[in-house]
C-alpha cells in the first residue's frame, strides 16, 4: 500500500507535486490561523469579564460612599439648619441612580442580581427617609427619632447586602481573572503551534517534491 502511494507520488507530474507541495502547508496555516482566531476571541471576552467585574465592584463602593456621605449631609443639616450642608445630599442623589443604573446593565451573575434586586428598594427606602429628614419638623423630635430608627434598621440590611455583594465580587474577579489567563496561555500557544506547523508543512512539502523528483533522474 505505502508503494503504491509513493509510485503514484513518483508518477504525478511535476505541476501536481508543485501544487501539493504549495497546497499543504497553506492549509496546514490557514488551520492554524482559525484556531487562532478563536482563542483570540475567548480572550478578549475573558478580559471583557475582568473589566465588567472591575466596574461593578467600583459601582458598588460608590454607591456605599454616597449614601454615606448623603446621611451625613442629612444629619449636618438637621443639627445646624445650615444649608451649605445638603449641597452633599443633592448632589448624592443623581449619582446613586446613576450607579445602580450602571450595575443593572453590567451585572451578569444570578446572585449578585438577586443582591441587586434586593437593595434598590432599599436604597429608596433609605434616599426617601433622608428627604422626610430634611423636610421634617425641627421641633418634632418623636417623629424625627422613628425616622431614624426605620433608617438605622433599613441601613443594616443594606450594609449587609452591600458587604455580601463585594464578597461574592471579589470571587468573581478571581475567577475571571484565572479564566482570562488561562485564554492568554492558549492564545499564545495557538501561535507558536500555528508557526510550528507552518514550518513542518513547508519542510514535509519540499521533501516530498524533493523525493518524487530526485527518484525518476536517479
Amino acid at each position: 500500500m505505502r508503494f503504491l502511494a509513493a509510485r503514484r507520488w513518483a508518477d504525478l507530474p511535476l505541476r501536481g507535486k508543485a501544487l501539493v507541495v504549495i497546497s499543504l502547508p497553506l492549509v496546514v496555516l490557514l488551520l492554524s490561523l482559525v484556531l487562532i482566531y478563536i482563542t483570540e476571541r475567548q480572550t478578549a471576552r475573558a478580559e471583557e469579564d475582568v473589566r465588567r467585574v472591575l466596574l461593578v465592584q467600583g459601582d458598588i463602593q460608590t454607591v456605599h460612599t454616597l449614601l454615606a456621605e448623603a446621611a451625613a449631609s442629612v444629619r449636618g443639616y438637621l443639627l445646624t439648619r445650615r444649608e451649605d450642608f445638603l449641597p452633599s445630599y443633592e448632589q448624592a442623589t443623581p449619582l446613586i441612580h446613576a450607579a445602580l443604573q450602571r450595575l443593572d446593565h453590567n451585572i451578569r451573575d444570578a446572585r449578585m442580581r438577586e443582591h441587586l434586586k434586593t437593595i434598590t428598594p432599599l436604597i429608596a427606602d433609605k434616599l426617601d427617609g433622608l428627604v422626610a429628614l430634611r423636610n421634617g419638623k425641627r421641633d418634632d423630635p418623636e417623629a424625627i427619632t422613628a425616622i431614624l430608627i426605620e433608617n438605622k434598621q433599613g441601613l443594616d440590611e443594606l450594609r449587609e447586602q452591600i458587604s455580601a455583594m463585594r464578597v461574592r465580587e471579589d470571587g468573581l474577579l478571581a475567577e475571571r481573572s484565572a479564566a482570562a489567563s488561562a485564554t492568554r496561555m492558549r492564545l499564545l500557544f495557538a501561535t507558536l503551534l500555528a508557526a510550528v506547523c507552518g514550518l513542518l508543512g513547508a519542510i514535509v512539502g519540499v521533501l516530498f517534491l524533493s523525493k518524487g523528483n530526485v527518484a525518476p533522474v536517479q
